[in-house]
């Protein structure tokens, strides 16, 4: 989806996070527009009154109160546009219930959404609409984008913003793309920190950046418990040594279970001996179990054992529960770490 406008934020959000429980969107695109702090606050406010329009700057005095409304089935309903226009009636084929705003400076008019027709006005009074307003307490939850998120060419008024969105409205997010816009200084000169990314994406399992710098601000709890599996930069010109250091420090899981590095430098390239030292890490074999020990082979070996009498001496009747899943997991293909780095050579043109 694209962003744009005024309306860029709210209500894609509320359309990907505020409908229906069982209705959940596995892989969501992004594309321009910007993200601001404001934005946020916006984004904020949608998901806490699961209204696409929030009203987030408002006169204390004017008692504006979000609700439903109930139309019943058969019922004829006089309806316009938010800016009264595209005044119709419809009859409603079954009795149904629409997210509400009544602003009581509009008087007997009530604003509600429709799904798949937007933001629309309904007369009250006739006895066919009802507006339930909001008990004091309503809390209402909603659903966070879990599977593939990508981003692509949007404008970050700062990194936090980026984080606070991802904070926001993802939970259990299994892959994450960003993708900088290469003409625009803004966007490249923001630093995502995999700091702030571990804490707003504890989950993570695949991440690309593109066109953006990358750092590590500090090795902190989240950091620690990060079980990233594959990290790709493309374009990258932020520090190796962060990376290298990240690899070789045996108290975060990201030593233990990055499987995949991938690094693309922009134009100037690395030091070579900074690329050696990351280089250094390809091939290593990890902690992790990349093809797990046949299950046939398991009901064998576990048979062999069970089939024993009692009184049997032989070592291999003496195994245990505990040896057999030790056996198991030592007999398992581990998983074997790949770094590749690469930088694109300019050449000057021939005169």
């Amino acid at each position: 989806m694209g962003l744009d406008g005024s309306r860029r934020w709210p209500w894609p959000i509320y359309a990907l996070c505020c409908g229906p429980a069982d209705v959940l969107v596995p892989s969501v695109e992004i594309s321009r527009g910007t993200l601001t702090k404001s934005d946020i606050s916006t984004i904020h406010a949608v998901l806490k009154t699961n209204y696409p329009q929030p009203i987030v700057k408002s006169d204390t005095t004017i008692l504006r109160q979000y609700g439903f409304i109930e139309i019943e089935e058969g019922a004829e309903v006089r309806v316009c546009g938010v800016n009264n226009d595209e005044e119709n009636e419809f009859v409603a084929t079954s009795a149904c219930r629409c997210r509400a705003l009544y602003d009581p400076e509009d008087e007997e008019w009530v604003n509600f959404i429709v799904p798949g027709h937007g933001a629309r006005k309904s007369k009250l009074g006739s006895g066919n609409v009802r507006f339930i307003p909001d008990c004091g307490n309503s809390y209402f939850r909603f659903k966070r984008l879990s599977g593939s998120l990508t981003i692509k060419y949007v404008t970050f008024q700062s990194p936090k913003v980026l984080t606070d969105l991802l904070a926001l409205v993802t939970s259990g997010l299994r892959s994450l793309t960003l993708c900088g816009d290469a003409e625009d200084p803004a966007t490249t000169a923001i630093h995502v920190d995999l700091c702030a990314l571990a804490t707003a994406c504890p989950e993570l399992q695949y991440l690309y950046v593109s066109e953006m710098n990358v750092v590590i601000s500090s090795h902190d709890d989240a950091l620690c418990r990060w079980s990233i599996k594959t990290l790709c930069l493309h374009e990258h010109s932020g520090s190796l040594s962060d990376l290298t250091r990240c690899l070789r420090t045996s108290t975060l899981r990201m030593a233990r279970q990055l499987v995949i590095l991938e690094v693309t430098a922009r134009r100037h390239g690395y030091d070579e001996a900074e690329v050696n030292e990351l280089k250094t890490h390809d091939g290593e074999f990890l902690p992790v179990t990349m093809v797990k020990f046949p299950t046939t082979s398991k009901a064998a070996m576990i048979s062999v054992v069970l089939s024993a009498s009692s009184s049997a001496t032989k070592p291999i009747h003496r195994l245990d529960a505990y040896m057999l899943s030790l056996i198991f997991v030592f007999a398992s293909t581990p998983e074997q770490r790949s770094v590749v780095y690469w930088c694109r050579q300019f050449k000057p043109r021939a005169e």
